[in-house]
């Protein structure tokens, strides 16, 4: 049984100015009742682009008289990728639009093509047609043949008979009229195909819906796999509704023996059995509802009146009666008049749901109302190749992660120092220090040396930083090392002062006032304030990991607790997942994994030595990998040298610890006092910031 999944269909155009004025709800109103996902329409008869909604348009107007003859289009719908084939010079006077066609890893040439009933069949269309593997051209050829099952045959027919039988091309079968006039019916549309796409087509054409034009549409489709379908409804676990006395009892009943063990792989198996417990169980107790994505069906007796105008108008086009042409107008305009009435309660009754006062709710559905909200299909050009298919697109983005997390390396930093690292963190690993007795472990900590495997290679969605989504168990035992690790950095003063990321009952607000307070005092005092602030570039991404584990190894930490944070950003590997297709698994060596409720801990202990000037009047303050650096003197040459001289301090630890600010996030700003004589631009060489940051002077 074959499987329709997605029709071509050429549709021609009549030259009757009402369907003029509704080419686009004509054009929807054929790909909504037959389903179509690629529509050729030749004779145009418009500049003006065809919009219909959730499709590509292509589309070529006639040089000649553009609303009044020929004109070529192609509609592709937008959950299939395609792009823009720009045709030979040779062929540039043809009326013909192509685009390409990127399914299952294969490039499909398509051309809509429209040929006038005084010109020939361009035999160079069709030679440049055939040099592709993969190719379709169908349309208008105005060419009839006996062969074809026509009862003529003309000089377009013979040529185009002859070409067929030369070229590696293939005529889908269709003995079926395509043309209807009052001097009889001819076979006037066709589709070619090359013969090594016949395979891929259903070997046979059928009449599609009728339109209001005096050719009727020819139709096939594909033998393979398009998109899936959309679904009809959403599934979203509903946590308001979870029994947790269930789940308590279900985790309790079939929790697993959990026996002291130092090898890894009985760790791993442990951690995979309570993983499989705390899903069943969250299965039978946390209840899961379905939300509708599709929009209200038209109602039933707007089709029927429907098919009652389309029978109306076949039998028209077949007796040319005049009352029946008066019948289908009348019922044109009903339909049109209740389907307007229709769409008008239905945007009512949704526009009632809105709610302004759920900003982020409201917007959505009001971009859906208004057709804001479309599927996009993305496709990338890299190294002036269009990457279309979802492997490729999977790979390309694992490649470029995989040169983010990669030890950081510039002439700049300390190589020397790197080395030393190195074989001190290797010295640990090896030989690595005894575990402290019992009376001190009050202020250390105490934990398993290894981290389960499990979580360690994600799959890492497209167009957001990399983030490690773990499974339960895997977030259970980091919220347990995260809770352990703050209050052992608190309860011994490790924390830095100046930083304001992280630690509890801190946020940006602190900072923002601090300097709003400093500027406006001093700038009372007659002082100019000079600030700049500074951003690390791909802070978490680059956090150089053998680095973090130095650090660690200086402070008074349970030598256990050390090798595991050491398991736990080694041996990490990451997938990039684009419609359920995975990329090659990369290694990340280097990096904190974001979306872990341990790493910004992690990256505090990294930058807890980050140089603070003690100058007079001069504050260092740190939100996460953000810096503010600021100074309020009477001389803004003097507040120039003071900070001139703490970023090169900056400088020398960021080439120590190998990392880089980014000069395009980087800024300095000199705050003068109302009144003043002059304003005063300082310059700051930076190296840090390679010399990028720029002063301006603003009065407060």
């Amino acid at each position: 049984m074959t499987k329709t999944l997605f029709d071509l269909f050429p549709m021609q155009r009549s030259k009757i100015q009402t369907i003029l004025e509704n080419t686009s709800k004509s054009v929807f109103n054929v790909v909504t009742k037959d389903k179509i996902s690629i529509l050729a329409i030749s004779e145009t008869h418009t500049v003006k682009s065809i919009a219909v909604p959730k499709f590509h348009c292509y589309q070529r107007n006639s040089e000649i008289n553009p609303t009044r003859s020929g004109g070529v289009a192609l509609l592709v719908a937008q959950n299939l990728a395609s792009t823009p084939h720009t045709l030979p010079n040779h062929l540039n006077h043809l009326e013909a639009v192509a685009v390409n066609l990127h399914l299952q890893n294969m490039s499909i040439l398509i051309i809509s093509y429209y040929n006038r009933p005084q010109d020939r069949v361009s035999a160079d269309l069709l030679r440049y047609a055939a040099q592709h593997n993969f190719a379709i051209v169908l349309g208008d050829f105005n060419a009839r043949h006996t062969d074809f099952g026509d009862t003529q045959t003309n000089p377009n027919g013979r040529s185009l008979n002859f070409l067929i039988i030369t070229l590696p091309l293939c005529r889908l079968h269709n003995t079926d009229p395509t043309f209807l006039s009052h001097t009889g019916c001819s076979i006037t549309d066709h589709i070619l195909s090359t013969e090594n796409f016949v395979p891929f087509l259903y070997p046979h054409c059928s009449i599609g819906t009728t339109v209001t034009s005096d050719h009727v549409p020819l139709k096939t489709h594909f033998l393979l796999d398009g998109p899936p379908p959309p679904p009809a409804f959403i599934p979203i676990i509903n946590f308001k509704q979870a029994d947790w006395q269930i789940f308590e009892q279900l985790v309790s009943d079939n929790l697993p023996v959990i026996a002291p063990t130092v090898d890894f792989l009985t760790v791993d198996r442990q951690v995979a059995q309570f993983t499989e417990v705390l899903k069943i169980a969250q299965s039978q107790s946390v209840p899961r509802k379905f939300i509708p994505i599709n929009k209200r069906p038209i109602p039933a007796r707007i089709l029927a009146l429907i098919r009652e105008k389309r029978r109306v108008y076949r039998s028209f086009i077949q007796t040319r009666d005049p009352a029946l042409k008066t019948i289908f107008n009348r019922l044109n305009a009903q339909v049109r008049r209740d389907l307007n009435r229709f769409r008008e309660e239905q945007c009512i009754d949704s526009c009632r749901l809105l709610d302004y006062r759920n900003g982020k709710k409201f917007w959505t559905q009001f971009q859906t109302l208004t057709g804001q909200k479309t599927t996009t299909v993305h496709h990338l050009v890299r190294n002036n190749a269009i990457i279309n298919t979802p492997l490729e697109k999977a790979n390309c983005f694992a490649e470029t992660l995989e040169q983010i997390h990669q030890v950081p390396n510039d002439p700049h930093f300390d190589d020397a120092f790197f080395a030393q690292v190195i074989r001190s963190v290797n010295n640990f690993r090896r030989n690595p220090p005894t575990i402290p007795s019992a009376s001190s472990r009050k202020t250390t900590l105490s934990s398993l040396s290894h981290d389960p495997q499990t979580g360690k290679r994600p799959n890492q969605p497209p167009f957001i930083p990399p983030h490690f989504p773990l499974n339960i168990a895997g977030k259970v035992f980091e919220k347990i090392l995260s809770t352990r690790l703050k209050n052992f950095l608190e309860i011994n003063n490790l924390l830095p002062p100046e930083q304001f990321g992280f630690p509890s009952e801190r946020s940006t607000i602190n900072p923002i006032l601090e300097f709003h307070t400093d500027t406006t005092r001093h700038a009372n005092l007659k002082e100019h304030t000079l600030a700049v602030f500074l951003d690390i570039e791909r802070a978490f991404d680059r956090v150089w990991h053998d680095g973090l584990v130095h650090k660690l190894i200086k402070i008074p930490i349970n030598p256990n607790f050390i090798q595991l944070i050491d398991s736990f950003l080694s041996n990490r590997t990451c997938s990039v997942k684009i419609q359920n297709i995975k990329s090659r698994p990369i290694a990340l060596q280097t990096g904190v994994p974001q979306g872990s409720i341990l790493s910004p801990l992690l990256y505090i202990v990294y930058c807890r030595d980050f140089p603070v000037t003690d100058a007079p009047r001069t504050k260092t303050r740190l939100f996460a990998d953000d810096t503010a650096v600021w100074t309020s003197q009477k001389n803004p040459a003097i507040a120039a040298r003071i900070l001139q001289g703490h970023l090169n301090n900056i400088t020398t630890w960021t080439n120590t610890w190998r990392i880089k600010p980014n000069p395009l996030k980087s800024q300095s700003i000199l705050m003068s006092y109302s009144g003043a004589r002059s304003r005063h631009q300082a310059p700051i060489n930076n190296p840090s910031a390679e010399k990028a940051l720029s002063l301006s002077s603003a009065p407060l």
